[in-house]
C-alpha cells in the first residue's frame, strides 16, 4: 500500500471519529431543542438554522476547497498561499454577514417567521457568519497540509461546545434566540483551536495568490451552491408555498430533516481525506492509488450508509419518539423518503462532486450541481402545492437521485468504472438481513436503543464474514514492520 493511500486510510478514520462526534453532537442538539422549544417553535429554528447554514456554505465560494486543493498539490512551502485564503475568506463573509443582516426582514417574510421577531432571530443567528467563515477555511488549510489529526480536533471542539452549550441553555431558558448565540459560541471556539494550530502565520495579510485561488473557485462556487439549494429547497418550498400546511406538519418535517441528513457527514468525512489524496496521488503520477483510493470509497459507503438508510427508514417512528418526543412520530412516513433522499442519495452525490473537484473535473461537478438545483427549484412548490409535506419529500428524492445518477456517469467518463459492485451487493444483502431483524425484533423507548446496538453490533461482526472488511483494510492501523536491511 503506498504512503498515500496509508495517509488516507487514516485519515479517513480520524476524520470519521471527528464527524462522529459531530453526529453525536447533532443528535442531542436536536433532541433537546426538540422537546425544549416544542413543534411549532422549532419549526421555526429549523427554517432560520437552515437558511443560516445555506448561507455560509454557499458564501464559501469555492475559496476553502480551492486553497486545499493548491496545498495539496504544490506542498506547505508556499505559506503565502495560506495567508491569502484567509484575507480572501475574511473579506467574502464580511460581505455575507451585511447581506444576511440587511436582507433579514425580507427572508422573514418570504418564510412567514414570526413578525415581531422574525428579522431579529435571523440577525441574531448572523452572528455566527464571520467565526464559521474562518472555521472553514483554516479547517481546509490543515486538510490541505494532510494534517488530518489537527482538522479531527478542530471539529471536535466545535462539536462539544456546542451540545454542552444546549445542554447549558435547560439550566435557564431553551428559547431559539439561546440556542442561535450557543451555535456562534461553539463557531468562535472551534476557531480558536485551529488558530492555534495552523499558526499566526496564516493571519498575514496577502492577496497574492488570489489569481490561481480564484481560478479553481469559481467553479467549485457554483458546485457548492447547487449542492446546498439542492439539499435546502424541500424545506424552504414547504415554508414559502406551504401556506395549507400546519406549523405542527413544518416541525415534524424538520425533525425528519435533521435526522435524515446525519449521514450526510460521512460524505464530508470522505471528500476532506479523498480531495488531497487523489490530488497528491495524481500530482505523482500515481493512477493506481488514484483508482484503488476511488474504489475503497465507493465500498466504504456501500457498507456505512446502506444498514444506517435501511434501520433510519423501517424504524422511522420509534426514533423520533425516541429522540424527540412522540409528539414527533408521525413524521415516520416522510423521515422514510427523506432519509433515502438526503442520507443515501445526496451523501453519494456530494462525495461524488468532491472526486470530481479531485480529478480535474469541477466543471461537470458545477453544471450538474446547478442543473439539479434549478429543476428542483421548480418541481418542489408544484408538489408542496399539491402533496404538501410530502410533496416535499417526493421532490427531494426525486431530484437527489437524478444528481447522484448524473454524477456518477461523469465520474465514470472521467476514471472508468468505480464501483466495487461485488461489495455493494453484499452490503445490500446483509442489509437487507439487518432490516428484517428489525422489523421482527419491534421495540419502543430505551428498548430501541439496546437494538440497534446489537443489531449494529451483530452487522459489524459479519462484515468480515462476507469479506467485505479484510487485512488488507486494517493493515495502515496496524504496527508496521521495521525494513529489512538484507540484500
Amino acid at each position: 500500500m503506498s504512503q498515500v493511500a496509508r495517509q488516507a486510510a487514516r485519515g479517513t478514520a480520524l476524520l470519521a471519529a471527528a464527524h462522529g462526534s459531530l453526529t453525536l453532537s447533532g443528535f442531542l442538539v436536536a433532541l433537546l431543542l426538540a422537546r425544549g422549544l416544542g413543534p411549532e417553535s422549532y419549526g421555526i429554528y429549523g427554517i432560520i438554522y437552515s437558511f443560516l447554514l445555506t448561507s455560509e456554505l454557499i458564501g464559501r465560494l469555492g475559496i476553502p476547497q480551492a486553497v486545499s486543493r493548491l496545498i495539496a498539490e504544490r506542498g506547505a512551502a508556499e505559506k503565502g498561499l495560506e495567508a491569502c485564503g484567509v484575507t480572501l475568506t475574511m473579506l467574502v463573509y464580511a460581505g455575507v454577514f451585511a447581506l444576511f443582516w440587511a436582507g433579514a426582514p425580507w427572508v422573514a417574510g418570504a418564510f412567514e417567521l414570526p413578525r415581531e421577531n422574525g428579522a431579529a432571530l435571523l440577525r441574531l443567528a448572523a452572528l455566527d457568519i464571520p467565526f464559521y467563515g474562518l472555521f472553514f477555511i483554516l479547517g481546509h488549510i490543515l486538510n490541505g497540509r494532510r494534517d488530518f489529526m489537527g482538522e479531527a480536533v478542530a471539529t471536535i471542539v466545535y462539536s462539544v461546545a456546542k451540545a454542552l452549550g444546549v445542554v447549558l441553555l435547560f439550566g435557564f431558558e431553551v428559547t431559539i434566540g439561546g440556542a442561535l448565540l450557543v451555535n456562534a459560541g461553539a463557531s468562535a471556539l472551534g476557531v480558536a483551536f485551529a488558530c492555534w494550530r495552523t499558526g499566526a502565520g496564516t493571519f498575514a495579510l496577502n492577496v497574492g495568490f488570489r489569481r490561481p485561488i480564484l481560478a479553481l473557485a469559481v467553479p467549485v462556487a457554483l458546485a457548492t451552491t447547487g449542492n446546498q439549494l439542492l439539499q435546502s429547497l424541500d424545506l424552504w418550498a414547504l415554508n414559502a408555498f406551504g401556506d395549507h400546511v400546519l406549523r405542527t406538519t413544518k416541525g415534524l418535517y424538520v425533525a425528519a430533516t435533521n435526522l435524515a441528513r446525519m449521514p450526510g457527514l460521512v460524505a464530508f468525512v470522505m471528500t476532506a481525506v479523498l480531495v488531497p489524496s487523489i490530488v497528491r496521488a495524481r500530482a505523482d503520477g500515481d493512477t493506481r492509488t488514484v483508482s484503488s483510493t476511488i474504489c475503497g470509497a465507493s465500498r466504504f459507503m456501500a457498507i456505512v450508509l446502506l444498514p444506517v438508510t435501511g434501520i433510519v427508514a423501517f424504524e422511522g417512528g420509534p426514533i423520533l419518539s425516541l429522540l424527540f418526543s412522540p409528539d414527533y412520530a408521525a413524521g415516520a412516513p416522510i423521515l422514510a423518503v427523506l432519509v433515502v433522499a438526503h442520507g443515501l442519495l445526496n451523501t453519494a452525490f456530494f462525495t461524488l462532486c468532491g472526486v470530481l473537484l479531485a480529478v480535474g473535473d469541477e466543471r461537470s461537478s458545477a453544471v450538474i450541481a446547478l442543473s439539479a438545483a434549478s429543476f428542483a427549484a421548480l418541481l418542489a412548490p408544484v408538489l408542496v402545492a399539491l402533496f404538501g409535506a410530502g410533496g416535499a419529500a417526493a421532490g427531494a428524492l426525486a431530484t437527489a437521485g437524478m444528481a447522484a445518477l448524473a454524477t456518477g456517469a461523469a465520474l465514470h467518463r472521467r476514471v472508468g468504472w468505480f464501483i466495487d459492485g461485488t461489495a455493494v451487493l453484499r452490503a445490500l444483502l446483509l442489509t437487507g438481513l439487518v432490516c428484517a431483524a428489525s422489523m421482527l425484533w419491534k421495540t419502543e423507548g430505551l428498548y430501541l436503543l439496546l437494538e440497534l446496538v446489537c443489531l449494529g453490533l451483530a452487522y459489524l461482526a459479519a462484515l468480515p464474514l462476507v469479506r467485505l472488511v479484510t487485512r488488507a483494510d486494517l493493515d495502515p492501523f496496524l504496527p508496521q514492520r521495521p525494513a529489512s536491511n538484507e540484500v
